[in-house]
């Protein structure tokens, strides 16, 4: 009996050693489903030579509203640091690459065009 309280003991310790990298840090999908649930909603800017507001969706499209009222229609996708644009079928807009990074309780988003360097701070509305 007492060699039996052994050997659980012993494989109780290797399960608790063995699952205590477990993080959720380690888990690289949960962690992009996190990034690209800041980007969904609606986002404006008063930054000249920007689009004055994007509209993420969760199903991976992004909506650029223009001052006149005039709307474009992407797909986008998310890394640690970029996101990624393409115009949808019938949008001759070009593709952009942006970096990004969020502030203020994910509130503000601030993107820098990679091949123009122009920067663009937006607030979540």
């Amino acid at each position: 009996m007492k060699k039996h309280l052994i050997v659980i003991g012993i494989i109780m310790m290797l399960l608790v050693v063995g699952l205590s990298g477990c993080t959720e840090e380690n888990t690289g999908g949960n962690n992009q489903a996190n990034i690209e649930n800041k980007f969904v909603g609606t986002w404006n800017t008063t930054s000249t030579n920007w689009i004055p507001t994007f509209i993420f969706t969760n199903d991976g499209k992004l909506i650029y509203v223009f001052e006149n009222g005039n709307e474009l229609e992407f797909t986008y996708e998310v890394d640690e640091n970029q996101i990624t644009v393409k115009p949808v079928e019938g949008n001759t807009h070009p593709e952009g690459t942006w970096n990004y990074s969020f502030s203020n309780d994910d509130k503000t988003l601030t993107i820098n065009n990679v091949s123009g360097g122009t920067t663009g701070v937006y607030t979540k509305q």
